[in-house]
């Protein structure tokens, strides 16, 4: 098969949960002996030379798509379509397959624009990956009209050839908005249990400096609609307990995270019992390390139902403490610790409580659930369905 996969814009920071899926996801479709490449936006305002340009990166073709500042319909729309022509046209071959990803479900359009426009033979496949941002569908300008719309055109889900969730939850909202039943399959999301599994925990500490110290862990984005700080507040109480505790962050966006919590963490007076980490470091060794990854979300907005952070963690036998989601309780109700959301006294309870015992069943449960969650498990599902609409008529 031919796939194409259009992705919401990626950054190339290997911090970057969306481009390590993205990639992973497109390497182990790729083992199959199928072409894949890759459509996407730059992030932000990065710019590059040629509109849409083609390169590789690790053997897969990248159709990298430039922002315009104030242009939102062609950024987030029409430039997809052009980038599919292009790949088509430069690489001389027919797309079977465009694998759409996106948290608005209007975004669909881009897929089917370019199935109308320039292939009209081929099956588009379209992924929820969450739920949209509602404050960034608040703001009073054309950008988040355009999101507002996107937003709230779930009908045209119904012109793909399937539409796939992480959740039954999703999907039954789905539903609700009137998508074709018969058209949504729950697929979960993936990780790679050759980069994520269990480690000696005591001798990782030992590597980075970290013995004798009760390390809690959170990484990846954050800004407020993961619930850092909520994580920042709960600290307090926690050192009234545990006072050699030490929460460390490795943000995405070190800059940005320090500019946000700096002044809470100092107004709580908690500096020397917390750590940002600024340089690039092996992820999947810190969440080894750790005593207790912390996934504070509020919603899940924005988020992944089957979070990268929560399964990196549950691979790594690493016990997870997360908010009381219907999502998340969907599929991790026996291997994750829940707590309300945005309840930061709970939250710190919860952490004690996981610091002060030895959590045996939790990391055994956490780890056969990640099994359900293999790369190459998930990676064959996707290439049923796609084979599915193939020969379907």
């Amino acid at each position: 098969m031919n796939i194409a996969l259009l992705v919401s814009g990626m950054l190339p920071s290997g911090k970057e949960s969306l481009t390590i899926t993205t990639m992973s996801f497109a390497r182990q479709l790729q083992h199959n002996d199928n072409f894949v490449a890759i459509v996407t936006r730059n992030k932000g305002n990065q710019q590059i030379n040629e509109i849409p340009q083609i390169n590789e990166i690790n053997e897969i073709p990248f159709v990298k798509l430039r922002n315009f500042q104030f242009l939102p319909l062609y950024n987030k729309l029409l430039a997809f379509p052009l980038g599919f022509y292009k790949l088509q046209r430069r690489k001389q071959i027919k797309i079977n397959i465009i694998h759409g990803f996106s948290s608005s479900p209007g975004l669909v359009l881009r897929s089917l624009l370019a199935k109308w426009l320039f292939s009209p033979k081929v099956k588009v496949i379209h992924t929820l990956r969450s739920y949209p941002i509602r404050k960034d569908l608040d703001k009073k300008n054309w950008n988040s009209f355009l999101s507002f719309l996107c937003a709230i055109s779930y009908r045209l889900l119904n012109y793909a050839d399937l539409v796939t969730v992480q959740t039954k939850c999703h999907a039954r909202d789905l539903i609700r908005n009137k998508v074709n039943a018969e058209k949504i399959r729950v697929v979960r999301s993936h990780i790679n249990l050759e980069t994520f599994y269990p480690q000696n925990r005591d001798g990782l500490k030992l590597k980075y400096g970290y013995q004798n110290k009760l390390i809690v862990f959170n990484y990846g984005a954050m800004w407020e609609i993961k619930g850092t700080e909520y994580l920042i507040k709960s600290i307090p109480q926690v050192l009234r307990k545990l006072p050699s505790a030490l929460f460390v962050f490795a943000p995405r966006n070190y800059e940005q995270a320090l500019q946000m919590y700096k002044p809470l963490i100092k107004a709580l007076n908690i500096e020397r019992n917390v750590k940002f980490i600024a340089e690039n470091i092996p992820i999947a060794e810190y969440v080894a390390l750790a005593d207790a990854v912390v996934l504070p979300y509020p919603h899940l907005e924005g988020t992944e139902g089957n979070p990268s952070c929560l399964l990196e963690s549950l691979a790594c036998g690493t016990p997870v403490i997360t908010t009381q989601l219907p999502e998340l309780q969907e599929v991790f109700f026996d291997c994750a610790i829940f707590v309300p959301p945005r309840n930061s006294s709970a939250l710190a309870e919860a952490i004690i409580g996981v610091l002060t015992k030895k959590n045996e069943q939790l990391i055994l449960s956490g780890l056969k659930k990640a099994k359900d969650f293999d790369l190459k498990l998930i990676s064959q599902q996707f290439l049923e369905l796609y084979a599915s609409t193939l020969t379907y008529r």
